[in-house]
């Protein structure tokens, strides 16, 4: 994208030469510096908003609800569920071992 603008850019400048067009190439320039500047700092944005407790160092509380939720989606369903839910020791229906 940067590169069809720079390309627009220098087509712009090419035509209007001259003393009398020196502030719109001022300003050309201005605003190409401007556009990668703002490109830079969109890459970080979107790099930093995809770290999230999986990826990286930060805790679990600091993840956003669509994180946490996109996470949960990625777990596989066998971690908790399917497991009989049954508590420890003798279960109900054994045979019991006791003095009598």
């Amino acid at each position: 994208m940067s590169t069809d603008i720079k390309a627009l850019a220098a087509q712009v400048l090419d035509q209007y030469q001259g003393p009398e067009h020196a502030p719109l190439q001022a300003l050309i320039v201005a605003l190409l510096d401007l556009v990668d500047t703002l490109t830079a700092e969109i890459a970080e944005v979107k790099a930093a908003a995809g770290r999230h407790s999986g990826n990286s160092s930060k805790p679990p509380s600091g993840d956003t609800l669509a994180q946490r939720q996109a996470q949960k989606a990625r777990r596989p369903e066998w971690t908790n569920k399917g497991k009989p839910k049954r508590g420890k020791g003798k279960q109900p229906g054994a045979p019991g071992a006791h003095l009598a």
